[in-house]
């Protein structure tokens, strides 16, 4: 999953939406190892270790116990980008001298069938490695699981840089899937089998957290850099809202959850004051924010946009640039129709208790 939002292409920002289903996360070395493990990190006898604390990964969706001495690290982003949001992505680092253990949690975007075998089956078939499948009985009787486990070890075919040592696919209670990768550096190989152990262990940890996606259709309330205004949106069924941010714009997706690997459809909407987009053929008329304004195509590929002002109060100069997509002509349309109800509204009274 890329974060370049802000100074990228918007073909590229579009992709980065739409693409958020689960993808084969061949990592490249400025992705996993961006950062030489530091002088004196902890003994390698340490990561066998787990903490008894769990950590929250993906928002707190789940929660997993990872070695004494991790540090939840987001990936390296462009100086003008942002870091993945946590409700997409989670990075867990154990570093033991030059030896580095790498967890990386992914909302998959997808909605399990009642064959959730099948669907990793399916999914898997198409990475480059070979790999076995095993059901787990996790401790959490809500989730479901299916173990990765390669077939040639050291197995680099997810990376050139780092071997896959094992992962695993979770089905939540709401059906909707969550996986788990682990890596090590070239340096960790020669510790192989103990690193097996580990990630084994990590990955039978794993948990429910306190966290539950609203999937439900209805209204869902943006925040906009505003206390007095907020943006309204109404989405449908298995649809999730979620949030990125920069340094001074917003990134907030609507994703239609999809099959496992396949490309989501979504909407996504930046708020900030540098919109970076070209124009391609218009594409109709369209009601958005409360005014009349046209859909535009990209240059490249398939899709709508729409860049336009936000009146919000003591931000002059506020834009949104909204993109649609989606794998199919009824998705995209029912997308469009979530876009087309964004508006303005007063934010929600707070409760009194």
């Amino acid at each position: 999953m890329t974060s370049g939002l802000r100074c990228s292409n918007p073909l590229r920002m579009l992709v980065a939406s739409v693409a958020i289903c689960f993808l084969v996360y061949a990592q490249s070395e400025h992705d996993l190892w961006a950062q030489t493990p530091a002088p004196g990190a902890q003994p390698a006898a340490e990561t066998s270790k787990l903490g008894e604390k769990p950590v929250e990964v993906l928002s707190g969706h789940l929660t997993v116990r990872v070695p004494q001495g991790s540090r939840t690290e987001a990936r390296p982003f462009p100086i003008m980008a942002a870091p993945e949001s946590n409700e997409h992505e989670t990075r867990v680092i154990n570093d033991s001298g030059k030896e580095r253990l790498v967890i990386l949690a992914h909302e998959s975007f997808a909605i399990a069938s009642d064959d959730f075998l099948k669907d990793v089956r399916e999914w898997t078939a198409k990475w480059a490695g070979k790999y076995r499948l095993e059901s787990a009985q996790l401790s959490d009787k809500g989730l479901k699981a299916i173990l990765v486990i390669p077939v040639n070890e050291p197995d680099h075919s997810r990376s050139s840089d780092s071997a896959f040592v094992e992962g695993i696919f979770i089905q939540s209670a709401d059906r909707t899937v969550q996986s788990f990768d682990i890596f090590i550096n070239l340096a960790a190989e020669n510790d192989l089998k103990r690193y097996k152990g580990v990630a084994h262990d990590i990955l039978l940890s794993i948990v429910s957290g306190k966290r539950k996606p609203d999937l439900t259709p209805g209204e869902r309330r943006l925040f906009a850099f505003s206390k007095e205004l907020e943006i309204a949106v109404s989405v449908g069924k298995n649809m999730l809202v979620t949030r990125q941010d920069g340094s001074d714009f917003l990134v907030h997706r609507i994703v239609a959850l999809g099959q496992l690997g396949t490309p989501s459809g979504s909407v996504l909407i930046y708020v900030g004051h540098h919109p970076d987009y070209e124009m391609g053929e218009r594409k109709g008329e369209a009601v958005v924010f409360g005014k009349k304004m046209e859909w535009f195509g990209f240059r490249e590929g398939e899709g709508l946009q729409i860049v336009c002002d936000l009146p919000i109060p003591g931000r002059d100069g506020l834009k949104s640039h909204i993109m649609v997509n989606a794998i199919n002509e009824a998705t995209r349309a029912e997308l469009k129709h979530v876009a087309e109800s964004l508006k303005l509204v007063k934010p929600q009274p707070t409760s009194i208790k």
